[in-house]
């Protein structure tokens, strides 16, 4: 690399000039964020890398104010106009015009959040974009609250977005208006949420809106939905985990459609004997409740399997109607399922 390099710009090594490049990508990384890609967590040699960078003006460090409750904030740093011109240098390529970003502190913790998501399930295997790269892909309005894309590696893809603690109802309408907006480009979205009072805000909108889309609106608790996606990034293994766990045979993860024979959810199981649909609630899902009672209206008259949902917070329950209640059997994953299925292994995710 160095070689294709002129002599009037510094040589990096290939650490330094990676960590120059995601800050590039992300806009903006804590020195937690840094010390876990580049340097798997382990010892201190990234405070000596990120000082030497920012002598050389190649990147600016900042705190994040309030980001700790009682401590000083957390550090994040942003590549600059110099960092940039050396990685353009170096051959680095980027998906649209970048320059030193100008963050405010509001929107900085928003990014920060989000990036947290991103690199954990990118680390897993997935794929991810941050907002800028999403707006550009898709030609989305540039003051539109997504905050990047996440592909599976079954070739799902998501939008992103972040609630607070107790986000404004505003916000939530304006993230549920793009859902709707942009779903002709993002067929899938996760909402991850720090707060139950933000997640029964969104449910309770969700419902009385109607929203859904043709495929998947996931409402996640924030630390949590991080974990397990980091853990189990194939929805199918997950499903298999929670087989496993509580006593059904899993006997097909894809619907089927078979001439005369009809299947309206992906995941028929055989539980205590019986066929079933299971409807995966672990993540609160718009899409997926609105389909749930449109079933008991319409295909379960002919079918006549009945559904097995499991669910983590007590909220997803209620998106679902009371006469689909009546042909469904209900199994709450408990805080100690969750710590048993996990194990110990976790990532261990900041809450900016």
């Amino acid at each position: 690399m160095f070689d294709l390099v002129p002599d009037y710009y510094e040589k990096l090594d290939d650490k330094r000039i990676e960590i120059m490049d995601d800050l590039t990508r992300f806009r903006a990384l804590t020195k937690e964020q840094i010390h876990r890609k580049h340097f798997d967590g382990k010892g201190y040699h990234v405070n000596n890398i990120l000082s030497e960078l920012r002598k050389k003006g190649y990147v600016k460090s900042d705190t994040l104010k309030g980001s700790r409750v009682g401590k000083r904030g957390y550090s994040y740093y942003k590549i600059t106009d110099k960092g940039i011109d050396l990685l353009y240098a170096y051959g680095k390529e980027y998906l649209t015009e970048v320059k030193e970003p100008y963050l405010r502190n509001n929107q900085l913790k928003y990014i920060l959040s989000a990036n947290e998501v991103l690199l954990h399930l990118e680390e897993a295997g997935w794929q991810a974009l941050d907002s800028r790269a999403v707006k550009s892909k898709y030609e989305l309005d540039r003051r539109d609250n997504i905050l990047g894309e996440l592909v599976t590696p079954n070739e799902e893809n998501y939008g992103i977005y972040i609630l607070e603690q107790n986000s404004d109802i505003r916000t939530i309408g304006r993230i549920q208006s793009e859902i709707v907006a942009n779903s002709n480009n993002i067929s899938n979205y996760m909402i991850f949420v720090k707060g139950e009072q933000s997640y029964n805000k969104f449910i309770d909108s969700g419902v009385r809106t109607q929203l859904h889309t043709a495929y998947k609106v996931k409402l996640i608790p924030y630390k949590v939905g991080v974990q397990i996606m980091s853990a189990f990034p194939n929805e199918e293994e997950w499903v298999k985990t929670l087989g496993e766990k509580f006593n059904f045979d899993v006997l097909t993860t894809k619907r089927q459609e078979n001439g005369s024979t009809s299947q309206s959810f992906p995941y028929l199981i055989r539980h205590n004997g019986q066929e079933k649909y299971l409807v995966d609630m672990s993540f609160s899902d718009l899409s997926l409740s609105h389909k749930v009672n449109a079933y008991v209206e319409s295909e379960y008259r002919w079918e006549k399997r009945p559904l097995f949902i499991t669910y983590m917070m007590e909220q997803s329950i209620y998106m679902i109607g009371n006469k689909a209640q009546q042909i469904t059997e209900k199994q709450q994953i408990s805080i100690e399922d969750y710590s048993n299925i996990i194990g110990e292994n976790k990532p261990n995710v900041i809450q900016v």
